[in-house]
């Protein structure tokens, strides 16, 4: 895991990507106009609030941070006592945080439905605990606990030999009440498999503040317009001849990984992706490809996020 570009990666891993495949992600046009989506972004309690409505779509998007105090600091990872079993690990495991919701209009009229928790593990070496495959995450609100449902779950991996520490993601999807239990919870322990650790109060103090944004009723959504990046034309970079992968195929597309660079998915399917969207916030860079099947039907999408790929889709491969 390198600094702290996964924490945002963890949003965007489910955010924009969850976001484009309910039509709300948009290019917008350059300068504050009415297709420009407006943000606003809030620190409190050692957590960041980014909220995006996309007037095209009329569609919000918010996105949780934690451990993240101001605009020009970013504190580390969590790094919790870890307690399996009767043994308690110190200062070996770091955790990064991050949620989404995503719903229509620029407050929520229902609960929303559109949610995700997602889970960084960072580790020094793979004799250290980490996930288990298809492991269950359950969380203990004071005297609640409920498991949340994951939705993904990588491996183990590092992106580069020379990084310090191998990390691993778990993407889940809480409902708006698990957060309302996290929110007015005083104690909140989170269990992965066999192993757990506590939420520290700022933390939890952080869920209380997102949950406002999330209730039917609150004054808290309604962004200022704040102007985003103009959108950079599409441009379909020529394929490389050098590359000898698997084509824009069902198994190309299974070959690739959470956190490949650019241009390993490139070699993987044997070209270069046309750019279909791009965004710069707070200092990264998001930037979605497209790849189409040599027959017409097939295609895939691909976000990548500082270079690593942070969300893929598909429809029609074969």
């Amino acid at each position: 895991m390198k600094g702290n570009s996964s924490l945002v990666t963890l949003i965007l891993v489910f955010g924009l990507w969850l976001a484009s495949v309910i039509g709300c992600v948009s290019q917008g046009d350059s300068g504050a106009s009415a297709t420009t989506p407006q943000n606003t972004i809030d620190y409190n309690h050692g957590g960041k609030i980014h909220v995006q409505y996309i007037p095209t779509k009329n569609a919000t998007n918010i996105y949780h941070y934690i451990h993240v105090k101001d605009a020009n600091h970013q504190e580390s990872p969590l790094r919790p006592d870890l307690t399996i079993g009767n043994q308690v690990i110190k200062g070996r495991h770091t955790f990064e945080i991050s949620d989404l919701v995503s719903f229509s209009g620029r407050k929520p009229s229902t609960f929303p439905t559109n949610t995700s928790l997602s889970i960084i593990h960072g580790v020094r070496t793979r004799k250290e605990w980490h996930f288990s495959p298809k492991v269950k995450v359950t969380i203990g609100a004071d005297s609640n606990s409920f498991e949340i449902p994951v939705y993904s779950q990588s491996e183990l991996q590092k992106d580069d030999p020379s990084d310090i520490e191998f990390y691993e993601v778990l993407i889940t999807k809480p409902t708006y009440e698990m957060y309302q239990m996290i929110a007015n919870a005083k104690d909140v322990t989170v269990q992965i498999g066999t192993a757990s650790f506590k939420l520290d109060t700022e933390s939890v103090a952080s869920y209380g503040d997102f949950v406002e944004y999330l209730t039917p009723g609150n004054s808290t959504t309604s962004p200022t317009v704040t102007p985003t990046r103009s959108p950079v034309a599409i441009q379909k970079s020529a394929p490389t001849s050098s590359f000898e992968g698997y084509g824009v195929t069902l198994a190309g597309y299974n070959e690739i990984k959470t956190s490949m660079t650019y241009s390993k998915v490139a070699s993987i399917l044997g070209e270069e992706g046309v750019e279909i969207s791009s965004n710069d916030i707070a200092g990264y860079r998001t930037v979605m490809y497209q790849w189409k099947a040599k027959n017409g039907i097939g295609n895939m999408n691909a976000m990548f996020q500082n270079g690593r790929l942070i969300q893929k889709a598909q429809f029609g491969l074969q």
